[in-house]
């Protein structure tokens, strides 16, 4: 059977979307809703669920299957994990995407992208060595000392980037502490009373001391651009500003982590790389092209599914198996 024509492309193409999502709720059937001018679908029953939640699915447009994934899930799919959270007062997070079709309507042979996050539980060894140490900072100042750990313990288990930026903020801005400050009125310019504010150029000097190639300029702009944004909610958190609240993170949480041991005399830190949580894994990404049955539909009903993919892998047996299914390259989805 010949594939029929490809429809002429006079604008963006068009992706469906898969994410997972992370929650405790379910229904018995799949819910949808309005978001702007989309519809985002939340597969109760029919996405590939687990006992940690649950898929929601959404069809864009977008100049490549990159872009669509930024405007698919922060544009479109959190404004309903919003409301859904807000209205059952429970957890609703997006997680990674798991599925990409772009429609490719007239055509038998099509392109996927599969993604399956593999986890399991993961131990680190505390020896015995380590508890001198430990027992110095316990014994550590009380005031400010210990309430930069408590935030940097609640860090190393983050469920999001932007809980993991606060927590570590919040730790470095402890061990700075604090300092008094002048202000003026926006509109007349008279000075206002002075009051305490955390102190900037302390908490500066304590990512200088580990990290030298930050300047001045660098980190203010860490402070008024990323840290007032999010600690007051002044700038939505899309791909690119949670990108760049990831890289701060880590270096603000290992110069935190520095200044700590540098003050209380700490050597034998472990080996592993941190943060070091229960859980490890990997992510597992499939670059297919397949074999349709309905050349016409935009997004194939019938996709390969990974769990047939990875019984197939197991067996020694080729993925064509499953609807014709072949590896491509990544290379090969540029500008797809």
């Amino acid at each position: 059977m010949m594939d029929s024509p490809a429809r002429e492309v006079t604008q963006m193409p068009k992706y469906q979307l898969r994410f997972f999502v992370e929650t405790p709720l379910r229904a018995d059937q799949d819910m949808r809703f309005r978001s702007g001018e989309h519809d985002v679908t939340i597969l109760f029953g029919s996405g590939n669920n687990n006992d940690h939640g649950i898929e929601a699915e959404v069809v864009c447009e977008g100049k490549s299957w990159q872009d669509a994934v930024a405007l698919g899930s922060n544009d479109l799919v959190v404004p309903v994990l919003d409301a859904i959270s807000f209205h059952r007062k429970c957890t609703v997070l997006l997680g990674q995407f798991t599925r990409i079709l772009k429609d490719e309507g007239g055509q038998r042979r099509r392109k996927t992208i599969l993604k399956r996050s593999h986890r399991w539980g993961a131990t680190t060894h505390l020896h015995p060595a380590w508890l001198e140490e430990i027992q110095r900072v316990i014994g550590a100042d009380p005031e400010l000392r210990k309430l930069a750990l408590r935030w940097l313990r609640n860090a190393y288990r983050p469920i999001d980037v932007l809980e993991e930026f606060i927590y570590t903020w919040i730790a470095l801005e402890n061990l700075a502490g604090e300092t008094m400050v002048e202000t003026a009125c926006p509109s007349c310019g008279e000075k206002l009373p002075r009051r305490r504010a955390g102190d900037r150029t302390a908490a500066y000097e304590i990512v200088k001391a580990h990290k030298p190639e930050i300047d001045e300029r660098t980190f203010k702009d860490w402070w008024w651009r990323l840290r007032n944004s999010l600690f007051h909610g002044g700038k939505e958190p899309d791909a690119g500003f949670r990108a760049e609240l990831q890289r701060t993170a880590e270096v603000v949480m290992s110069a935190a982590e520095a200044h700590l041991e540098r003050t209380l005399g700490i050597t034998n830190r472990a080996p592993q790389a941190r943060p070091i949580t229960p859980q490890t894994g990997y992510d597992l990404w499939y670059f297919l092209e397949f074999d349709v049955p309905n050349p016409e539909d935009e997004f194939s009903q019938q996709v390969p599914r990974i769990s047939r993919l990875e019984e197939l892998s197991k067996a020694g047996r080729p993925y064509r198996e499953e609807m014709s299914a072949e590896t491509l390259d990544q290379k090969s989805f540029e500008g797809w």
